[in-house]
């Protein structure tokens, strides 16, 4: 049977960051570029070797990455990592190293005393292991184990002990369920965790998920939940009891569940998130006829804590503009059961802009011609002074070209016309207003923003 070799840390370390006792290289090792060029192979030489004996000092080492370099034990000697002087390394990823066990984990963890940040993702059998006694990784703030064979919290409780961990990692793990016998009681708690990872699990219950009894028990200062890449369905009336640990939230990750596809999600998670301030969602599956830009207005009118959405922040000028269009898609809506279903915050949202609502449902008119917002628009064309003009958002783009023409000269045919909002903190391409049928509260323009005319004519 071949001897199997042992692959320390350290030997991982040199084989990445290299080494000032190295002997193995010749005099051409680093040279870059034609040989029979020597003034350039020279130049390159010297920059080269610069920058091998800068990264070889490894006690300034702060950020190491050793993935996949088939570490198999933490050291191949005695203080191996002691004499190596790693006392800067902060951030440490073992990722992709098949072999770890939770004990040479262990040993690494405890001789790094800097280290704050550990990632071991990609080890499928690393949660397979049994230990004596779990152990001891107090100092840690950040933890990151996707793919690592977890299933079950009771395998942190058996294998792991934290005291200042803030932050852990969990995805990729195949999980459907957090504890075992979902909803029922536990004693144990990580107290110091505020940000939990559970992107690309195998969730596809909000009652069966052990979600709620999990992180009221086990995680009672999180704040901050990735959800990202599940299988949750809608929510449903029922699904409200087994919701409650949303409450405490101020970050809500839901993207990528593509079984989410009811605007009612997002009355639930306004009434579940009163704290929420950050929040990601996929809008493609919601609203599968909107272009994004109007998808996206829609969510921000539907919850208005939010600060944060997608990673973009919702600017004031954008919040306005969202509710105004809300506001008009749900007084359009002639049926009123359609309109609660589809659009339940219209009357709330109409209230709060009737300065600048003209003209609202009448007793005998019809919604969509007693729904409009006046907008200040200003006219931009290549070669011609900006006009600026008032005009109502039900207006259609047909019409507005042909006001384009009388005040740019350009004949409809050759128009192209798109807007920006007129948010000048926002630096984004223009939304094209491409269909002539539909008004301009269809694309979502709104008060201030710009109307840009391209005039494709040759000249």
């Amino acid at each position: 049977m071949a001897e199997v070799k042992l692959v320390s840390l350290v030997d991982a370390i040199k084989e990445r960051y290299g080494s000032v006792d190295d002997t193995d290289y010749g005099k051409d090792a680093f040279f870059v570029g034609d040989p029979s060029r020597k003034r350039n192979k020279t130049w390159e030489m010297v920059g080269m070797e610069k920058t091998r004996l800068k990264q070889a000092e490894h006690s300034k080492l702060v950020h190491v990455v050793v993935r996949g370099c088939g570490i198999n034990v933490a050291e191949r000697s005695e203080n191996e990592i002691a004499d190596q002087q790693l006392v800067r390394v902060q951030e440490l990823d073992l990722s992709g190293n098949n072999e770890l066990t939770p004990e040479s984990l262990d040993i690494i963890v405890q001789k790094l005393p800097a280290l704050r940040v550990l990632q071991v993702s990609d080890v499928p059998s690393l949660m397979q292991f049994s230990i004596a006694q779990p152990v001891s990784w107090g100092k840690l703030t950040k933890l990151v184990l996707n793919n690592t064979g977890f299933v079950m919290l009771d395998q942190i409780r058996a294998l792991m002990h934290f005291e200042k961990l803030d932050e852990l990692h969990l995805d990729s793990n195949g999980i459907s369920c957090l504890l075992e016998g979902g909803e029922e009681g536990t004693n144990w708690s990580l107290p110091s965790v505020t940000a939990l990872s559970l992107a690309h699990n195998s969730f596809t219950s909000w009652k069966t998920s052990g979600l709620n009894n999990a992180l009221e028990h086990c995680f009672p200062s999180l704040k901050k939940l990735y959800l990202t890449g599940n299988q949750f369905p809608n929510i449903a009336e029922d699904d409200v009891p087994s919701l409650a640990f949303m409450r405490s939230l101020s970050l809500l990750c839901l993207n990528d569940n593509n079984h989410l596809t009811s605007p009612d999600n997002l009355t639930y998670i306004r009434q579940l998130c009163p704290t929420m301030d950050t929040f990601r969602i996929t809008y493609s599956f919601m609203y599968p006829t909107f272009n994004e830009s109007l998808a996206r207005m829609m969510v921000v009118a539907s919850i208005p804590q939010i600060s944060t959405l997608n990673r973009a922040a919702v600017r004031p000028k954008e919040r306005t503009d969202s509710e105004l269009f809300y506001v008009q898609r749900g007084l359009s809506e002639t049926d009123e059961q359609k309109r609660t279903a589809l659009y339940p915050f219209t009357m709330e949202l109409r209230e709060k802009h009737k300065d600048v609502v003209l003209a609202l449902i009448k007793e005998g008119e019809t919604a969509s011609s007693g729904a409009h917002v006046m907008l200040e628009l200003r006219l931009k064309c290549d070669g011609f002074e900006d006009a600026k003009k008032t005009l109502p958002s039900s207006l259609p783009v047909g019409k507005l070209k042909a006001l384009v023409r009388t005040v740019f000269g350009v004949d409809a045919a050759y128009q192209v016309l798109s807007y920006w909002s007129g948010d000048g903190a926002l630096a984004v391409p223009p939304t094209p207003l491409d269909n002539e049928l539909q008004s301009l509260a269809y694309f979502g323009v709104g008060n201030g923003s710009i109307i840009r005319v391209q005039d494709t004519s040759v000249r």
